[in-house]
């Protein structure tokens, strides 16, 4: 990411319209901190805490952004008094974003799951701490989000994916082949990477593994409910946390199968399923199934089987 040089005092007090309450001997800063540990030699940074401002001033900060007045001894550093943290920063995001005429995308939150596992080889940057990721965004750079102020920029694209858009290429349901490559990418969100590809199509990037891709999760076992390797069992749970991924997820699996599809929720979730659970360890049903939709995370789910697992050693 390129970082900026610096920014006039001055600018500084008229950007945030803030109150200069001291007479500082710099002029500038060079970067923004918003904990201790992001400070270096000319940082600009925001606290109400007095503590918190004199630590800042021994680790070389220049400027402190406050919503109180603060009494600091050293009269050498610029003390900007500000109606609030929030909306300063907001204003110091809406200079970056037009200085750097940075062009937003908005887009949905399994896209931004997809473009987290993207490596761009062009300026791209995948919002998520918003601050210092604009000030420090290249020039010209794509910024995708799934929320943002719209206030900040009037220059952004909308994607949304088209959910009836599936390939006709028969495989694993948890996997998606596309570009000639296999993804560890769940067929279910293809729409989505459909529509982000068509979008990019111009620019150079690479997929990572998505290992790190936390929706449609399957989790093999055998018919004792014992955990199994990938895809060496017929049956498998399926994890999927999201309420309306979980509804989305279960039109998927059934139009597909036809038959042999369960599908678990809480009693405490409105979410309509084919069994309603108390307790998740109703998941071990005696019902045959060969792909089992349950609305939890893979961990609880994994904590259930492994239970049943560790009373079997017993005995």
């Amino acid at each position: 990411m390129d970082k900026f040089a610096s920014l006039n005092i001055d600018n500084l007090v008229r950007l945030t319209k803030g109150e200069l309450l001291s007479k500082p001997k710099i002029s500038s800063v060079t970067n923004f901190a918003t904990t201790t540990k992001e400070i270096t030699l000319g940082s600009c940074y925001f606290t109400n805490d007095y503590s918190d401002a004199l630590q800042a001033l021994k680790l070389g900060a220049y400027a402190i952004i406050c919503e109180s007045k603060i009494s600091l001894d050293d009269d050498e550093i610029a003390l900007i008094k500000v109606d609030s943290i929030k909306r300063a920063k907001f204003r110091i995001m809406r200079y970056f974003v037009a200085l750097k005429e940075l062009k937003f995308v908005k887009v949905t939150p399994v896209m931004m799951e997809i473009l987290e596992n993207i490596k761009f080889d062009f300026s791209g940057v995948v919002l998520r701490s918003d601050f210092k990721q604009i000030i420090n965004a290249p020039k010209k750079a794509l910024v995708f989000s799934d929320e943002f102020d719209m206030d900040i920029t009037k220059n952004f694209i909308n994607l949304e994916p088209n959910l009836d858009i599936y390939p006709d290429i028969l495989g694993s349901i948890f996997h998606t082949k596309i570009l000639g490559q296999t993804l560890n990418l769940p067929e279910v969100f293809y729409p989505e990477l459909h529509t982000l590809l068509n979008f990019l199509d111009t620019k150079e990037f690479k997929f990572r593994d998505f290992s790190s891709f936390s929706h449609f999760e399957p989790i093999f076992v055998d018919k004792f409910y014992r955990l199994k390797e990938f895809g060496t069992s017929y049956r498998a749970f399926i994890a999927e946390s999201d309420e309306e991924l979980f509804l989305r997820a279960n039109k998927y699996l059934k139009a597909k199968f036809k038959q042999g599809i369960l599908t678990f929720s809480p009693k405490t979730s409105s979410v309509k399923s084919d069994i309603k659970f108390k307790d998740l360890g109703q998941i071990k049903t005696d019902l045959d199934f060969r792909y089992a939709l349950v609305l939890a995370t893979k961990d609880e789910i994994l904590e259930i089987l492994s239970s049943k697992q560790d009373e079997n050693l017993l005995f």
